[in-house]
């Protein structure tokens, strides 16, 4: 699986539906995280298994598609509904 597709065709399609919903055109940064512990370091204390993504100041930290199901507890058919979110 390629991570960067992967996650750009679920940005694409999260960020058409949430601009058609509030009607707002908004720019982000998304970085992809590979383990729970650089997770963890973005977020600053420790993470339960359920927490996957989460969005700071400047950016969007998600789990890279190819680790998200070992590293959560969420199954990657369940990503694109999360990047949504």
């Amino acid at each position: 699986m390629d991570d960067k597709k992967y996650l750009e065709r679920c940005l694409t399609y999260a960020y058409d539906k949430n601009k058609r919903f509030f009607q707002l055109d908004i720019e982000f940064k998304v970085q992809m995280v590979y383990s729970r512990k650089e997770f963890n370091k973005e977020w600053g204390s420790t993470t339960a298994k359920w927490v996957c993504a989460f969005a700071k100041k400047d950016k969007i930290i998600v789990f890279a598609p190819s680790v998200f199901e070992q590293q959560t507890s969420h199954k990657l058919k369940n990503y694109r509904n999360i990047i949504i979110h």
